[in-house]
């Protein structure tokens, strides 16, 4: 019917007589120039949250329980919504909470989730998708009971390091966890490449490198332009500290911790020029399992990783080797000490608002992901053109059915995150027979987000992360 009617209507267009074109009036003198239409949204392809339509999914598809918003209490009590972690804290050696990036929401989530796997087991290692060569500077810091020490240390050396103000507030509480429980301390870690290159070199290994020859100069152009050949300079400098027994600034600086960071250093290299995944998650198992980086941590007691949901997988199979291509699934088969004894969590956020980041100065701030950036400045774009307002959280991409279904689970628990305990795939699977091609492969992309994972929970809104200047 509408490919009849449209046919019509052109058929009428094209028969019916030209009409005399007018010419526009003058406009009165001083008479005010029209108002430029107002931005919308849509003008910066965003869709608000508070606009969508129902999904349209069958009623009880799927079942639910709210989980708070709120960030991690000072006093690490507010954990009441979590008590269904302890006896899977007890029956695992490793629980994984994954994410897609930049909702503080989320980061909320994942600090209260880390202390509520505490009230059933003791885990003792808190790992993160961030760069391996911060890992002593923050369990450094963590471990300090003294406040004016951890203060000025902060300063020192972490102000470079830490980029947002939710890992920021993470660092504090786990510190006061430590001098509240000093006999069931957290200590932190990370386990990715060395993104933050620049950092890396002039941060840790440039003045590791003073102490051993105050002569030696790194220069990050060095590293761009040759990465190899800049690696090979820093083995070199690495077996004469061996030599020399030198010790950087800080105890935790020896030469057997800098070697892992030229690896990993070296690993950021391959990655960017020869093959990212390959030998971005060939670093991140390494780092992970290796004895001389993480490994231990695994073997001797309770490890909660942190990544993105796309890492974090435990729940299938990536034959003839590939299990590395994902470190989840790497943990829960391929691994000794954690195989089989896994559990993973996929944290789905959908709608972000600009909140505290409004007004922020982008080029101020510190290192950050182009994923962050490409965000913050179309919401902010969008802002500063009248189209959103701070407080209200839009999609940024194209909102998809199974957006729309979770959306409508959120409106019956006030849009507050939740747990969905239950999905009714048969109620889903004659609903997905009669969409087209293109929304069958959303809906498959959701069903392997959901199965990949033990559970997943729904942030259905939430500020993006606040950068923190350097």
């Amino acid at each position: 019917m509408l490919r009849i009617l449209l046919a019509s209507t052109f058929a009428i267009a094209v028969v019916a007589p030209a009409a005399t074109a007018q010419p526009k009036p003058a406009p009165k003198p001083g008479a005010k120039p029209a108002p430029k239409p107002k931005a919308k949204a849509a003008d910066f392809g965003l869709t608000a949250y508070a606009s969508v339509a129902k999904g349209g999914f069958p009623e009880g598809w799927a079942t639910i329980e709210a989980l708070s918003p709120d960030e991690i209490a000072e006093t690490h009590d507010n954990l009441d919504d979590l008590s269904w972690l302890a006896p899977l804290a007890r029956a695992n050696k490793v629980v994984l909470f994954g994410e897609n990036h930049y909702y503080a929401v989320t980061n909320h989530l994942a600090h209260r989730v880390l202390f509520a796997l505490q009230q059933g087991d003791h885990f003792h290692l808190l790992t993160m998708e961030a760069q391996y060569s911060t890992t002593p500077y923050i369990d450094h810091y963590v471990q300090l009971a003294d406040d004016a020490a951890a203060k000025s240390f902060y300063d020192a050396a972490l102000v470079s390091m830490v980029d947002t103000a939710e890992e920021r507030t993470l660092l504090e509480r786990v510190r006061a966890w430590n001098k509240r429980h000093p006999k069931r301390r957290i200590h932190l870690a990370a386990h990715d490449i060395e993104h933050d290159y620049a950092t890396t070199i002039q941060h840790v290994l440039a003045p590791y490198f003073r102490r051993l020859d105050p002569d030696v100069e790194l220069e990050v152009a060095d590293f761009e332009k040759d990465g190899l050949g800049f690696i090979a300079e820093l083995e070199a400098l690495v077996a004469r500290a061996r030599k020399a027994r030198t010790v950087g600034d800080h105890p935790f600086l020896t030469a057997d911790f800098i070697a892992t960071v030229v690896q990993n250093l070296r690993s950021k290299h391959l990655a960017s020029h020869i093959d990212h995944t390959y030998y971005r998650q060939r670093a991140i198992v390494r780092n992970l399992t290796d004895p001389k980086y993480l490994g231990r941590w695994f073997q001797t007691g309770k490890v909660m990783l942190w990544g993105g949901s796309y890492h974090t997988q435990t729940r299938r199979a990536f034959p003839d080797g590939g299990a590395f291509l994902r470190e989840g699934i790497y943990l829960a088969t391929e691994f000794k000490p954690t195989r089989g004894k896994t559990y993973s969590i996929s944290v789905i956020g959908l709608a972000l608002s600009l909140g505290g980041m409004a007004g922020v100065d982008a080029a101020k701030l510190g290192h950050m992901g182009d994923g962050y950036r490409t965000n913050l400045q179309r919401l902010q774009r969008a802002h500063a053109a009248g189209a959103i307002a701070a407080e209200d959280a839009h999609f940024l991409d194209a909102v998809s059915a199974p957006f729309l279904a979770l959306v409508d689970l959120a409106r019956t628990v006030d849009h507050k995150p939740f747990r969905i305990t239950n999905v009714a795939w048969f109620l889903i699977n004659p609903f997905l027979a009669k969409l087209p091609p293109e929304l069958r492969r959303d809906l498959a992309y959701a069903r392997t987000e959901f199965t990949s994972h033990d559970t997943v929970i729904v942030v259905p809104r939430s500020p993006i992360t606040r950068q923190l200047a350097r």
